[in-house]
Parts: C-alpha cells; sequence; structure tokens
C-alpha cells in the first residue's frame, strides 16, 4: 500500500486533518481511517470506481490503481485511444500490471493479412506491428503479469525491442507465439530478470525442423544463473523436445511450489524414446512441488494412445514427489461423462505410485450431465469408485485431511414431466460410491 499523506492517516485531529475546503463535502468523513480506503475500494463493483475516484482527492489514487491495474489489448486502433489517455494522464501507467496481448493474422475487418506488406493503414495491420502498439508496449513498465496469445508469424526483432521495458514481470504465459528461432526465445525471456511463472503449450515457438531446434537450444549456452521458477503450467509438450530442452537447461526447477501439467492422448505415430525420456526427466525435476494440478485431461479416443500417462506409470515419474501438500485434477472444461471418467482414471491409476506422506488435500471435479434421470446410472456404475474407495480409504496418504469434489450439474432438454435431480442428489451419488471412505469424514463437497 502506497503510504497517504500524513494528515490522511490514521484518527488525526480534526483540526490538522480537515480542511474548509474538505468540511464543506459531505462526502469527505476524517473519521474513516486511512488504512481502510483500500478495504473499501477493493469491495467495490468495477462500474462503481469511476464514482469512487470521485468521493475525494484521498480515493481517487486508490480506486484508479484498481480501475486501471489490467489491460487487454487486440487492434492497433485500441492502441492508439489508450496511447492519448496515457498522454494525459501519464500517472495511470505505473498502475497498468496485468497486460494481455491478443494477436491474429486478421484486420480489423477480419480480413487475412500479408505479414509481410506494409502499404496499409496501421489499423489494418497485424497486432503488434503498427507503431501505435509497439509505443503502448514500450511504455508500460510495471507490468507483473503478461500474457502473449496467438502471435503467428508476427514476433520478430522489432516486437521484442518493445518488450525490452519490462523488467518487472513476474508471470509470463506464452500460447500460439511464433519465433523466428530460438535464440529469440531465449533472449526474450531473459530480459525478465524476476520471473517466477510461466505457462506455455506446444504452439510456441512453430519452427520447420523440431530437430534443428532442439540442436540450436542445446548449443546456446546457457545464463550463469538459471531462473528459479517457483510455477510452471506445460499443455502438450511430450511431442515437443526443443520446448523441454530450452525448460531442462534454462530454468531452476528445484524451489518449484506449483506445478500444472496438461497432456492429450497422441494419434499417429508413437514419440522417440528420447522424447518421452525428457518429458518425464522435466517432470522428475520437479519433485519438490507442493501443489500438482492435472488439467484439460481427455479419454482417448479409438485409435489413440495416452503416451504420457503410460510414461509416469512406466518410469515412476511422481515415487519422489515426498513433498505433495495437494494434489488437483482441474476438470473445469469436462462436459461429458468420458471426461468425468478420465477424471476418476487418472487419480486411481497415478495416485497408488506417489510416495507423499505429506499429501493433506486431494480435488476431484464431477461435472454430470444428464439428459434422463436414468442417465444418472452411468454415474454410479460406469466409474471406478471401488478403486477410488479402496485408495482413499488406506493408510497410502497417512497425512489426508481433506478429499474435496467440485461438483457441477447440468440437464441437457430436460423433460419438465419428471422431476429434475440437484445438487444434493450428486452428493447422495458420491457418498453412496465411497461407503468406506465417507466414515473417516473426509470428504468434502464445493
Amino acid at each position: 500500500m502506497d503510504p497517504l499523506p500524513a494528515r490522511a492517516s490514521g484518527y488525526s485531529s480534526s483540526h490538522s486533518t480537515t480542511t474548509s475546503r474538505d468540511a464543506d463535502n459531505p462526502s469527505f468523513d476524517p473519521r474513516i481511517p486511512a488504512e481502510l480506503i483500500p478495504v473499501i475500494i477493493q469491495y467495490a463493483s468495477y462500474d462503481d470506481l469511476p464514482s469512487c475516484a470521485l468521493v475525494c482527492k484521498w480515493w481517487t489514487p486508490y480506486s484508479q490503481r484498481r480501475r486501471f491495474s489490467s489491460l487487454s489489448l487486440y487492434q492497433n486502433s485500441k492502441c492508439r485511444v489508450w496511447n492519448a489517455r496515457f498522454d494525459a494522464a501519464p500517472h495511470l501507467i505505473p498502475y497498468i500490471e496485468k497486460l494481455w496481448l491478443g494477436g491474429s493474422d486478421e484486420d480489423e475487418d477480419g480480413n487475412t493479412i500479408d505479414p509481410s506488406t506494409r502499404e496499409v493503414p496501421e489499423d489494418h495491420l497485424p497486432f503488434l506491428q503498427g507503431g501505435a502498439a509497439l509505443r503502448i508496449v514500450h511504455r508500460l513498465t510495471a507490468v507483473r503479469v503478461l500474457a502473449i496469445v496467438d502471435f503467428q508469424h508476427q514476433f520478430g526483432q522489432e516486437q521484442q525491442r518493445a518488450f525490452r521495458n519490462m523488467l518487472t514481470v513476474e508471470e509470463l504465459e506464452l500460447s500460439f507465439v511464433s519465433f523466428r528461432a530460438p535464440q529469440e526465445v531465449v533472449d526474450f525471456v531473459s530480459g525478465m530478470p524476476v520471473l517466477q511463472s510461466l505457462a506455455l503449450d506446444d504452439r510456441v515457438g512453430v519452427w520447420e525442423d523440431l530437430s534443428d531446434a532442439t540442436g540450436e537450444f542445446e548449443r546456446i549456452p546457457p545464463p550463469t544463473e538459471l531462473c528459479r521458477l517457483r510455477l510452471l503450467s506445460t499443455e502438450n509438450l511430450l511431442e515437443r523436445p526443443d520446448l523441454l530442452t530450452w525448460l531442462h537447461r534454462f530454468f531452476d526447477l528445484t524451489e518449484l511450489v506449483s506445478f500444472q501439467i496438461t497432456w492429450q492422448p497422441l494419434d499417429g505415430e508413437t514419440p522417440e524414446s528420447d522424447e518421452i525420456q525428457l518429458y518425464t526427466e522435466l517432470v522428475s525435476k520437479a519433485s519438490g512441488v507442493k501443489h500438482l494440478i492435472f488439467s484439460h485431461l481427455r479419454q482417448p479416443s479409438p485409435g489413440e494412445v495416452d503416451y504420457a500417462l503410460a510414461s509416469f506409470m512406466e518410469f515412476g515419474t511422481f515415487t519422489s514427489f515426498q513433498s505433495l501438500e495437494t494434489f488437483v485434477i482441474d476438470g473445469e472444461d469436462a462436459d461429458s461423462f468420458t471426461d468425468a471418467a478420465i477424471n476418476i482414471h487418472v487419480p486411481v491409476t497415478l495416485l497408488p505410485s506417489f510416495r507423499a506422506p505429506v499429501l493433506r488435500r486431494i480435488e476431484l471435479p464431477l461435472n454430470v450431465h444428464l439428459s434422463r434421470l436414468i442417465d444418472l446410472d452411468r454415474y454410479r456404475t460406469g466409474l471406478e469408485w471401488e478403486r477410488l474407495d479402496d485408495l482413499l480409504a488406506s493408510r497410502h496418504f497417512p497425512a489426508l485431511q481433506q478429499v474435496i469434489f467440485n461438483l457441477r450439474l447440468t440437464l441437457h432438454s430436460w423433460d419438465e414431466r419428471q422431476q429434475a435431480p440437484d445438487i444434493a442428489d450428486i452428493e447422495d451419488l458420491v457418498i453412496a460410491s465411497l461407503p468406506r471412505f465417507v466414515q473417516s469424514g473426509q470428504l468434502f463437497f464445493r
């Protein structure tokens, strides 16, 4: 919290804090402690923040700080508007701490653009190729959370230079960002000296030859002091040996606190053995994590194989995760019975291999989709409840205190002549399906 002027802090006497102008202002109340102002602002709705800024001069900076704390940009014309606002009120620039940048290969009229074309108005250039966009990125020097999404064929040296002033970035998300060479990826991230959190997927740095890119990452000398991450999120990296090599050589995962892993079953050729080894070794490097999250799991379709799950089992990847305190399956996107099945199958398959003496909380999703009441029987008999009950009721995790089911019920074209089930019915289903574990009193619902 930024310090307020002395006369606005605490319960100072009225003769030293209240001017005649303040006294005439019914919105000013010197009896409100200064430390409560940011608390009040925090609970105000976003739409009320402009009004909060007008209450009195003490409220203005707190209201503006929250109102302008985040910024999302995806059009060059929007950047022109924001540049004009920052020109008129430069004190707002340090308030921007969260920045989301979304690129596209379409202009603002929805037409596909040739990135090499320059003989067009700035608003019709791909995002971040116009001067207004590059200028605004260059001006934002207090950004702590940065997300760059969907930049195909656009992220070159000009864009790299615009980010050189972002020395305060602590959290970085890269998704579908096409760098021209591995060296540019290294240079971009190494320009963020306080980076602690990284999220990336398999669409970062899409080169023509993965083996050449992997070799280049191996030839680039790593820094003397590796980037120490505390949070890491990876998505579908099993077939990306280049990105796995980058993570291996340029990041220190020994102090990682939270690790989120997303993978999908593969259709086609079996991954190379060295790719599987790189992948499982990277996961094993994070053995000191306290919080492990699996997200967006999907049941293999015919012809697909879940190589990631199989390799985790074959190599005992999680046997060394002895500091683990929470294990979460994130099933927010689960929208079918098969999704519910895989969200139970993965934990009952992997958790027995864990040696986690301090694991205290497990969170599992159960998203139930029903068109008829009889559909509920699939969730009673088609999930691996017995294996889950045996595992949770055992003493495999001596410190376990909570197993939380995150429940969601969706009814599709429900016949109004039938009584519709509710969340309480889903709770009863889970309780009946875990008869041994429920006696421990450690089952909870959310």
